[in-house]
């Protein structure tokens, strides 16, 4: 857990820093507004899930808990995602990309972590 905790929290800051040094030089066409809150609420949920799913890695129920987890997450974070773009539709673009970035980042560190968890 705390492995992968300093993981997640090492790849959300350097997340954070490529967003920051290229709106600074201009790399975007629509700045994502909402990086700081991406990044964090993407992180936080992460380390949370991961907990639960890792008590769980030995038991039997372990598939039906993670099938549960992608629901509640597809679920929650289409309701952020849906937030964030009707709150700022000039950075809509930036801000979906980062999202799914951020995603796909963390869930293949989620997997990592858990595949290794689950079959030790």
């Amino acid at each position: 857990m705390i492995k992968f905790s300093i993981s997640l929290t090492l790849l959300a800051i350097t997340l954070l820093e490529i967003v920051y040094a290229a709106q600074k030089h201009d790399w975007f066409n629509s700045s994502p507004s909402y990086a700081l809150e991406i990044v964090s609420f993407l992180g936080i949920s992460m380390v949370t899930i991961f907990y639960f799913l890792n008590k769980r890695s030995d038991s039997s129920s372990f598939t039906q808990a993670y099938l549960l987890s992608i629901f509640l997450k597809m679920l929650l974070y289409s309701g952020v995602i849906l937030f964030i773009i009707l709150k700022d539709r000039t950075g809509a673009v930036g801000n979906v990309i980062l999202f799914l970035v951020c995603y796909v980042l963390f869930t293949a560190l989620e997997v990592g972590f858990l595949f290794k968890a689950v079959n030790k």
